[in-house]
């Protein structure tokens, strides 16, 4: 109306171009035509390799940003703050589902994840190029949105699929406009290139992994590209562009894309919790796991926010993909991901008919008694070795090196990452601690899809009898304390030693503790005899006196302290230990005098002390001498 005129003197200029159509009667272009056009030539671009026209895709990159640049600069010099009032004028509901609609945007971060195989340096530069272009296309966006609401009122917005185009034109004129136009076509189409790009990549990795037919994985031997995979994504596209609108094609892609990163944002909670040593990043998120919470439920809303277009959207993807599971890829693939790894352990408890577990691979191990299995992180392998050759009292044992890797690695395929050169330094310091010490030393070197499973098989199988390993503690970076290796200690058939390493190398004092009556236990008495008759050592009996015993219960204990003390040797002497307070601080106040502490494993007795830890645990991290835990198999 003329008063709104006069209000904002730019919207009759604005009224001028709304009443042409730049896809309409001015230029009659068929925008399906000229979209399956370009698509053509994104498939070609595909197909002969997308790196022979990298410089061109860069080119493009920089003179859109600086075309985009320039209008935000123009833009900014001329905004009307009165256009945006209010502000938010659909409150709540209409950011959700604003925000929705266009988190299509971001879309690239996928896009560069899926070509991640392809890229120098991944651990070093995909973090960066995420980054750094979610930084730079956050800025754009947010500060064209601005500049574009500034100029022009956003009732004029709506329906708008051009408001670049309508903002060029605004700020200057029709010819500006234009160029804005076809700037922005050829930005949309080296995109679109990017997405082909890597949406081709994802029935290719899938094919590999026997999800889908192999024939999605051939490769092009003249260009080395996966031209089937190429092909599918193009008809997809084809589809996509024949059958729904441009808001239907956003909207979808966005619903797509926020459950894909809700997807991650679990992954990465998964992946950290259940401690697969292959799981090393070199790129760690800050503010775990507070990050990928708020990653999960932002994302959640924002899908919730879309209403029923995000649900068509998951329905879209997840139902054909639930379909092509269960009627192909199910019965093709043996795979149960991390958490079929690490939390389903039915099948180590039952064993098939004829006896033996289905494992993927057959684990050699020979007749050695005592086998210390290795993990890669130990402080100190040597010392673990020679307290499990003091503990051997002359047996044969073998030391097991353990290497973890994810289920789509081929496990015959890594010889030399077996034959490191960290690894062959090991073998030769162990070769050489055997010839010293006169006692037999194997080592194997075992790679496995999962370690905690070979480990229940070295322990449940052939002739092991004792099993050493270091205590590995808390997890870095984890935020439970949820440990598989607690699970194995209780279903191994086997003794399992657990040695925590202080660093001390002369060992002369050994105070091995009784357990609550007072009584010595038949394995910490025997690993207490091995340990100071190898490093001639003195063993005390020390004797855990709770604070509110009686002093004839105190006497009671120390009476069969005592006796327990003769099974060790006639000058065994006994170590009373006793507070008003606190048994565990007592016990670590003690421990400062000797140099081993030797004690029977205390199992869990609830699910808040397996995943938080017992006061055992506390005695073994705080302890200021190294500690012997000792776990003695009942069968």
């Amino acid at each position: 109306s003329p008063g709104e005129a006069q209000t904002h003197p730019r919207r009759p200029q604005i009224q001028k171009f709304r009443s042409k159509t730049f896809f309409g009667q001015n230029f009659q272009i068929p925008i399906e035509g000229v979209a399956l056009s370009l698509l053509f030539v994104i498939l070609l671009v595909n197909l002969v390799g997308v790196g022979k026209v990298g410089a061109s895709i860069l080119a493009v990159v920089v003179v859109s940003l600086t075309g985009l640049a320039a209008m935000g600069v123009a833009g900014g010099l001329s905004i009307d703050f009165s256009l945006m009032e209010p502000f938010n004028s659909q409150g709540v509901s209409g950011l959700l589902a604003a925000s929705g609609l266009v988190f299509v945007s971001y879309a690239g971060v996928t896009k560069v994840a899926a070509v991640a195989e392809e890229i120098k340096e991944p651990e070093r530069n995909l973090p960066r190029g995420i980054l750094v272009s979610l930084l730079i296309v956050t800025f754009v966006y947010v500060g064209l949105s601005f500049v574009l609401v500034g100029n022009i009122p956003y009732q004029q917005l709506v329906g708008d699929l051009k408001p670049m185009h309508t903002l060029g034109e605004a700020l200057g004129g029709e010819y500006v406009g234009y160029g804005v136009a076809f700037l922005a076509i050829l930005t949309m189409a080296s995109m679109a290139n990017s997405g082909i790009l890597a949406a081709s990549r994802f029935p290719y990795a899938m094919s590999r992994d026997a999800l889908i037919p192999s024939i999605f994985a051939k490769v092009s031997r003249t260009y080395l590209t996966p031209w089937v995979s190429i092909c599918a994504s193009g008809v997809v596209v084809v589809i996509s562009i024949l059958s729904l609108d441009v808001a239907g094609i956003a909207k979808l892609a966005s619903a797509v894309i926020l459950a894909i990163y809700v997807i991650e944002n679990i992954a990465v909670i998964v992946l950290r919790e259940t401690r697969v040593q292959w799981y090393s990043p070199k790129f760690r998120s800050p503010f775990y796991p507070f990050l990928q919470v708020f990653g999960v439920i932002s994302g959640l809303a924002l899908f919730l926010g879309m209403g029923v277009t995000g649900l068509k959207g998951a329905a879209v993807v997840v139902v054909p993909a639930l379909i092509v599971y269960y009627l192909y890829s199910r019965s093709r693939t043996s795979r149960k991901g991390v958490v079929g790894v690490r939390v389903r352990r039915k099948e180590l408890e039952s064993p098939t008919d004829g006896g033996a577990f289905p494992f993927q691979q057959t684990i050699r191990i020979r007749d050695a008694k005592i086998v210390i299995p290795l993990f890669g992180e130990e402080r100190s392998p040597e010392c673990l070795v020679e307290v499990a050759t003091a503990l051997s009292a002359g047996e044969k044992l073998e030391v097991v090196h353990l290497t973890e890797l994810p289920e789509q690695t081929d496990l015959h395929a890594l010889d030399d990452a077996l034959d490191s050169p960290a690894v062959r330094s090991l073998e030769r310091r162990l070769k050489v601690m055997s010839d010293r010490t006169k006692n037999d030393i194997l080592f194997e070197k075992i790679p496995s899809h999962d370690i905690f499973k070979t480990v229940y098989e070295i322990g449940s199988r052939g002739p092991c009898k004792w099993l050493v390993k270091e205590w590995g503690g808390r997890t870095r970076g984890a935020f439970t304390m949820h440990n598989q290796m607690g699970w194995l200690e209780d279903h191994l058939a086997c003794h399992v030693v657990t040695f925590r390493d202080a660093g001390i190398r002369f060992i002369s004092k050994i105070l091995v503790l009784t357990e609550r009556g007072g009584d010595l236990s038949a394995v910490s008495l025997r690993a207490s005899r091995n340990l100071a008759a190898f490093y001639g050592a003195e063993i005390f009996v020390g004797v855990c006196i709770p604070p509110a015993a009686s002093e004839h219960g105190k006497e009671r204990l120390i009476k069969k302290a005592t006796m327990a003390a003769k099974d060790c040797g006639p000058e065994t002497n006994v170590v009373p230990i006793e507070s008003m307070s606190s048994l565990r601080e007592a016990i670590l106040e003690v421990s400062a005098e000797f140099d081993f502490l030797v004690m029977r494993t205390q199992s869990a007795e609830n699910l808040g002390q397996r995943y938080f830890g017992t006061v055992q645990d506390t005695i073994i991290a705080k302890a200021s001498c190294s500690v012997v835990c000792v776990q003695e198999f009942q069968g």
